[in-house]
């Protein structure tokens, strides 16, 4: 968890050229890193998380190739990772390893 959060800490770096909405962009980064995470530690590899910020990134990096446009499913993309983040927040125990006293 604190490697996303140090990792979303680093985007902080926009907020001289971009100003306080860049703050937005921390939270969203730190958020997206631990799904990303967790979506790693229930598939058990790499592909589906990779697979998974893929789209992520293509849905953001879609939403500003035609200025003045607005694309609809940017903010479907963003608010399906804001409810699977509250999901799994809410579900996490599941899926993150239970710590367990050693076996005397």
């Amino acid at each position: 968890m604190w490697s996303t959060v140090i990792f979303g800490l680093a985007h902080a770096s926009n907020l001289i050229s971009e100003g306080p909405g860049a703050f937005v962009q921390v939270l969203v980064t730190i958020a997206a890193g631990y799904f990303f995470y967790l979506i790693r530690r229930r598939s058990g590899g790499i592909w589906l998380p990779m697979l998974v910020h893929g789209l992520w990134d293509f849905s953001l990096v879609s939403a500003g190739v035609v200025p003045g446009k607005s694309y609809p499913l940017v903010i479907v993309a963003i608010l399906t990772m804001i409810g699977l983040v509250v999901l799994l927040l809410v579900r996490r125990h599941h899926i993150e390893p239970v710590d367990r006293p050693a076996a005397v």
